[in-house]
């Protein structure tokens, strides 16, 4: 599925998404404006993740798989964003992890990375941490 949403004075293509791309738009975005697209609120997303600078252009966004299994208490989804900065493009994939077990589990991953970031042993950067509650 190929969408394009006007960013902008420029279009983001999507070309792949899912639930997962739905709920970076929807749950993760920070703006207010009922007028925005889903591109838009997609954009805001990843910028408020920190997987996208406000310095750098998106041109594209492709989900390349949703949430699976990853794990006891874990899902993981990932996904790949085009960007143009100075006139340089990259292309820049991201994991999202999601701890469903609460607060513990969180705290153990954490624990985790810091005992492992001890050892020198390299982890990713942990971008973004967003709490939900029913």
């Amino acid at each position: 599925m190929k969408i394009g949403q006007k960013i902008g004075e420029r279009s983001v293509e999507i070309i792949k998404s899912s639930e997962f791309t739905e709920y970076l738009a929807e749950k993760v975005h920070q703006t207010s404006d009922p007028d925005e697209t889903f591109g838009q609120k997609l954009s805001s997303a990843l910028i408020t993740m920190g997987i996208v600078k406000p310095d750098e252009q998106q041109l594209s966004y492709e989900k390349w798989y949703s949430f699976t299994r990853g794990g006891a208490e874990v899902y993981v989804a990932a996904a790949q964003v085009i960007l143009e900065k100075k006139g340089k493009i990259e292309a820049r994939p991201f994991v999202a992890k999601a701890i469903i077990a609460g607060n513990e589990s969180m705290k153990q991953t954490l624990e985790r990375r810091t005992m492992l970031a001890s050892f020198n042993i390299l982890v990713p950067d942990l971008q973004f941490y967003q709490r939900y509650e029913n």
